[in-house]
């Protein structure tokens, strides 16, 4: 019986092809987007779940309190690291780890800027999914060691067994380069994991010469808690220990320490983003993409309902004759229900195929790759259950509402259908409601990323070419600033400790060393920068007090300071000038105060800064560059490096496109809603252009009758367009509010934004409208146009 009805409802659909053709292409795209985001969401919560026993994984943050609030750090104090969290109750396991600021690592030929480098002890391997292939684990232990990756292992030393041979190391601020052996080969970690290493050195060679500088310096520390132990509870341990130590004066007040599980690392983390080793994603995202997966999928059902509404006049005239001829509700009901099944099958077929289509771009796009589980049983289970809750989904109209037409009533006239409409109004009205407000969004997220890659940073970042020259000029400054000012496309040259869009040193005073800020209970931290004294003028700071350093001022070198107007705002000092930061040699005299500038991204705030005065700085060199014969001037640029450095690699970048690349993620989530809004406009335009179709059919004769009686055509396109437009405008009042709350919350990450303005959601209206009156106006044109005396002749 089953095999008649699939046979009786395939020649249906072949009689109607185009009908069938709609509702195929509609939920084969439905199908394939909620495939693909179901990969995305699947690989973004499976981060971290792999390591052993990863639910007691925690890592220790420490929240440091300033005067706007508080910042919380994925990294802690190195004495907090090492005497105070091992010995917390509870903590069963626990490992170290530094980031090797992506180092220089040469051997033999080959030379690399190594970005994936880290410091880690031996228990490293104890706690993280990552297996020792070769060698012994326990050896890094020793100083001046280090284990790789097998493709690193590879890329350095080809087929020869890298253990015990030796590669040279040298750190992004060292003078020279140490040599580390290779005591392991490990396997290469999971992708799927919040930290990736390449190559992991023995954490007591990065360890401070004086433990007297623990104090100062930071590590990340991991610990697995015992079986049954509260993260909280040794969380305020910890805390209660950290406490004793500010008393005994060994640590700063202001500071808490959290315990973060390692699983919420990738998708919960609230540490600044500048701590942490890799850019981490959001779980709104994923709750976004899936949300929006749903809604394609659930237009698409809703054009399979819609054609059935609007067919409903033919289908219960079946319906009457069927019964007619003998036909119960049941089958009738399996009948409707085996065409949605055919329909949704080989929607289901052509679906798998765009996705095995679109994985290679979308594993290029991620930078992670993707593939279906076709060998899982849970998955095919999975998928057969979504394609069987979207068949009856989608036919349930026809199969349960057309099925218990009674017989007399269905032969009797077409007017039974027509309060049927409601339903289709209402259908419509959802699908241009979650069109429009993907289209605001879409709209709403293109503004902002433009808001904030063209928004003056403080600073002028165009046409400024920043080198890292990792303590390779130290002696040698004066002769590479030389050469780099006579190569004619260069307008200035200046150095500095830091630049703006990489990490900066911090600087932490007790309220009793800032004028003015006796009795203030937290720390007070400044970001701070160690300048030479043609850095503002090359990045062209905008002064608003006083003045800036001068080489033509000797008594700039012992102690001036430069701040920012955050500085001077958050310190309360209406006239900064003159005012004292710290005590006795150390302290710092304020001669100038510089408009803020952005030394992050606009999600964060601008901070407190300090710039001091330092001429022999040269973390960084910032070169000025004309627009005009830049590929030659690069070129001379490093030629000149190569003169004072010839053991180092140019490393250079230029600033606008560093800033630029914070928002990557955002740019990925604005990508994916104009992919997904184009989508969504595709299958609403798809069922859109089949309800015109058969509404112009189902209204030939009334057209007919309207032509005779003197009916011009564009009156005629506006009846037929009428109807399409109303429901687009209530579809515009329920989608406003959606789209305002989505985008004040997708926005609340910025702390500098393009807020949503009323034009906004009047474009994302008015595109909406245009777009499917311009779907429906082939078939509108077509039936306005037409030979009345063929209307009238079709009934």
């Amino acid at each position: 019986m089953f095999k008649t009805d699939l046979h009786i409802a395939a020649r249906r659909l072949r009689q109607h092809p185009a009908i069938a053709a709609l509702n195929v292409t509609g939920l084969a795209l439905g199908l394939a987007c909620c495939l693909l985001i179901f990969l995305f969401v699947r690989d973004e919560v499976s981060f971290d779940q792999t390591h052993p026993e990863a639910d007691r994984l925690y890592r220790v943050e420490m929240e440091l309190g300033t005067g706007d609030g508080s910042e919380r750090w994925a990294v802690v104090r190195l004495e907090l690291a090492y005497d105070v969290i091992p010995q917390v109750p509870g903590v069963e396991a626990g490992t170290r780890i530094t980031d090797g600021s992506d180092p220089l690592v040469t051997r033999g030929d080959n030379r690399f800027y190594e970005d994936r480098f880290l410091y880690a002890e031996p228990s490293f391997f104890d706690l993280f999914d990552a297996r020792i292939v070769r060698g012994d684990a326990a050896e890094l232990g020793r100083p001046n060691t280090v284990v790789l990756s097998e493709p690193t292992a590879v890329r350095y030393f080809g087929r020869d067994n890298p253990v015990g041979q030796t590669i040279e190391v040298r750190g992004r601020y060292d003078t020279s380069a140490d040599t580390l052996e290779v005591v392991g080969v490990m396997a290469e970690m999971p992708p799927n994991a919040h930290l990736q290493a390449d190559f992991l050195a023995s954490f007591v060679t990065s360890l401070p010469d004086d433990p007297a500088h623990y104090a100062s310096s930071l590590a990340y520390s991991y610990v697995r808690l015992a079986e049954g132990a509260d993260p909280e509870a040794a969380a305020a341990r910890a805390n209660e220990a950290h406490d004793r130590l500010v008393e005994d004066g060994r640590q700063r007040a202001g500071t808490t320490l959290y315990l973060t599980p390692v699983t919420d690392i990738r998708l919960r983390s609230v540490a600044e983003a500048q701590t942490e080793f890799e850019p981490q994603g959001d779980i709104r995202y994923v709750w976004l993409f899936s949300a929006i997966a749903l809604v394609i999928l659930l237009l698409a059902a809703f054009n399979y309902t819609n054609l059935a509404t609007a067919r409903g006049a033919q289908r219960t005239t079946e319906v009457g004759v069927r019964k007619a001829l003998g036909a119960d509700r049941h089958q009738l009901t399996r009948l409707f229900l085996s065409e949605s099944f055919v329909v949704t099958l080989v929607a289901a077929v052509l679906a798998l195929g765009l996705v095995a289509v679109t994985l290679p771009a979308l594993s290029t796009w991620m930078g992670r790759p993707f593939a279906l589980p076709l060998a899982a049983p849970w998955f095919w289970a999975a998928f057969a259950s979504v394609v069987v809750l979207l068949a009856v989904g989608a036919g349930s109209y026809p199969a349960f509402v057309l099925s218990a037409v009674r017989p007399t009533s269905a032969l009797k006239a077409e007017a039974r259908v027509a309060s049927r409409t409601t339903l289709r109004k209402i259908l419509l009205v959802g699908q241009f409601a979650a069109t429009i407000a993907l289209v605001a969004s879409s709209i709403g997220i293109q503004r902002q990323l433009h808001y904030v890659q063209n928004t003056r940073l403080g600073f002028e970042a165009d046409g400024v070419l920043a080198l890292r020259t990792r303590g390779a000029i130290d002696d040698s400054r004066t002769a590479f600033e030389n050469e780099a000012e006579r190569i004619p496309g260069v307008e200035a040259v200046a150095f500095g400790s830091g630049i703006p869009g990489e990490p900066t040193a911090i600087k932490f005073f007790d309220s009793s060393e800032v004028e003015g800020q006796q009795g203030r209970e937290e720390t007070i931290v400044f970001d701070a920068l160690g300048v030479g004294p043609d850095f503002a003028s090359t990045l062209d700071f905008e002064v608003v007090e006083g003045r800036v350093f001068s080489p033509d001022r000797p008594d700039d070198a012992s102690g001036a300071v430069v701040i920012n107007e955050t500085a001077a705002r958050d310190l309360g000092w209406a006239e900064p000038l003159g005012k004292t930061i710290g005590t006795g040699e150390a302290q710092l005299r304020v001669i100038g105060v510089v408009r803020d500038v952005h030394l992050n991204d606009m999600r964060q705030a601008v901070g407190p800064l300090l710039l001091e005065y330092d001429p022999g700085a040269t973390g960084y060199a910032v070169v000025r560059l004309r627009a005009d014969g830049l590929p030659a001037t690069l070129a001379a640029l490093e030629g000149a490096w190569e003169d004072v450095a010839p053991d180092q690699l140019f490393d250079a970048f230029f600033l606008d496109d560093h800033f630029a690349a914070f928002y990557r993620a955002e740019r990925m989530v604005g990508q994916v809603f104009l992919a997904f809004t184009g989508l969504a406009i595709v299958v609403a335009c798809l069922g859109l252009f089949g309800l015109a179709m058969l509404m112009a059919q189902q209204r030939t004769r009334e057209i007919g009758i309207r032509k005779v009686l003197g009916a011009s055509v564009a009156s005629l396109v506006a009846l037929l367009s009428r109807e399409f437009a109303g429901l687009i405008v209530v579809a515009f009042v329920v989608a406003v509010p959606a789209a305002y709350v989505f985008l004040q919350d997708w926005l609340a990450d910025f702390v500098y934004r393009a807020e949503p303005t009323a034009g906004l959601f009047l474009w994302a209206g008015v595109l909406t409208l245009g777009i499917a009156l311009v779907t429906v106006s082939a078939h509108t044109l077509r039936a306005a146009t037409a030979d009345p005396v063929h209307a009238l002749r079709s009934e």
